[in-house]
């Protein structure tokens, strides 16, 4: 009898830990949905994406972070995400927008000056809006392959970031506020030259 509680006890241990851990292999990019819907990557805290992705899958990280599409948007809370991988992931042009900046979708100022309302994807760039206000998310290790970083992270509660390999240039204020709120404990790179820093504070 005990063998048999602890058997129990053993497999309800082991499916906790693979509903809070999850690998995303991305066939081609903007699939992201499905795992988040019919595979149980909502129950996720940590989540690791393999392959390409664009716009509509990084409004669905952003999502399962606590993150929302727009600032008067009220959209349902969904997820858990506390630690993203995305070091084996490329950030590529296409999909929807993954940020709305305007009051409405389709309102007329978003149809006559679409670049101010919408934010979309580009090749191996860290976009502006990409991970601020993912109220969740506290580890964050950025696309290895990626050339820029112009995210601010405000509104996010990051203790550690990881940059990718090659950036040249990292500009301090785009850790302005996480670091103001003394949340941020490791800035770790893995190119053996670290980027160069750029005060722009002063």
């Amino acid at each position: 009898m005990k063998k048999v509680v602890c058997l129990i006890l053993l497999l309800g241990s082991f499916a906790t830990l693979s509903a809070q851990t999850f690998t995303a292999e991305m066939k081609r990019a903007g699939m992201m949905w499905y795992f988040a819907d019919y595979q149980n990557a909502d129950q996720a805290r940590k989540i690791k994406v393999v392959g390409d992705i664009n716009g509509d899958d990084i409004r669905v990280l952003r999502q399962l972070a606590g993150g929302k599409y727009g600032k008067e948007l009220d959209e349902p809370d969904r997820g858990c995400l506390e630690e993203l991988d995305l070091s084996e992931a490329r950030i590529v042009a296409g999909g929807g927008a993954y940020w709305f900046g305007g009051l409405f979708p389709e309102s007329h100022i978003s149809r006559i000056m679409p670049e101010r309302a919408m934010t979309y994807t580009e090749d191996d760039v860290v976009g502006g809006k990409m991970f601020e206000g993912c109220v969740r998310l506290k580890r964050l290790v950025l696309p290895l392959e990626c050339n820029a970083v112009n995210s601010y992270f405000s509104n996010t509660p990051l203790n550690y970031v990881q940059l990718p390999q090659k950036i040249g240039e990292v500009h301090l204020s785009i850790f302005n506020e996480i670091i103001q709120n003394k949340q941020l404990q490791t800035v770790a790179c893995p190119s053996p030259e670290p980027p160069e820093v750029a005060n722009d504070n002063q």
